[in-house]
């Protein structure tokens, strides 16, 4: 009596006349299997560059955040006529309100006179004639590549190095 109320309903009916049978011959061909496996290669041959990419665009994405205080600084210490600070923190990762990524570094803070600083935190002046404090930040990556951010004293820009420059270069 339950066998031909569970038959009477089509759906199950048809799966009842129509098993499913798994032999030896189910699977995979060989064509489909490398057609999934050249399609993963070609994925991951776009994907790894651009992970790897992704500590450059960090370095980049921090140098601009610092060039951005480095003009506003200056541009603030003009404009209200009194001489602003920017401290670099080497200890706690950081350039002004800016917090370094987690795989990049400060390195050390070169200073004109040669003094090279790489603990304690560095404070560059903007004064109210439009002059500041020169200093070369060296930031490092994960992988051991280096960007200097050159404080210009006389000038509201900072030239970017994409190695480790001093003074002396």
């Amino acid at each position: 009596m339950m066998k031909t109320k569970i038959l009477s309903n089509p759906i199950l009916r048809s799966i009842h006349d129509n098993p499913i049978s798994l032999s030896l011959n189910d699977g995979f061909t060989l064509m489909e299997l490398i057609v999934v496996i050249v399609l993963l290669g070609v994925l991951t041959g776009f994907g790894i560059p651009r992970i790897y990419n992704l500590t450059k665009d960090n370095m980049k994405g921090t140098s601009r955040q610092f060039i951005a205080q480095v003009v506003d600084l200056k541009n603030r210490s003009v404009k209200d006529q009194k001489t602003l600070d920017l401290i670099i923190d080497i200890e706690n990762k950081t350039l002004g309100k800016a917090t370094l990524p987690e795989e990049i570094m400060i390195h050390d803070v070169q200073l004109p006179n040669g003094d090279t600083l790489r603990s304690e935190p560095v404070t560059l002046h903007f004064y109210p004639n439009g002059f500041s404090d020169s200093a070369a930040v060296h930031l490092e990556n994960d992988d051991g590549e280096y960007l200097t951010l050159f404080v210009e004293p006389f000038l509201t820009k900072v030239r970017v190095y994409q190695k480790y420059w001093e003074y002396t270069d």
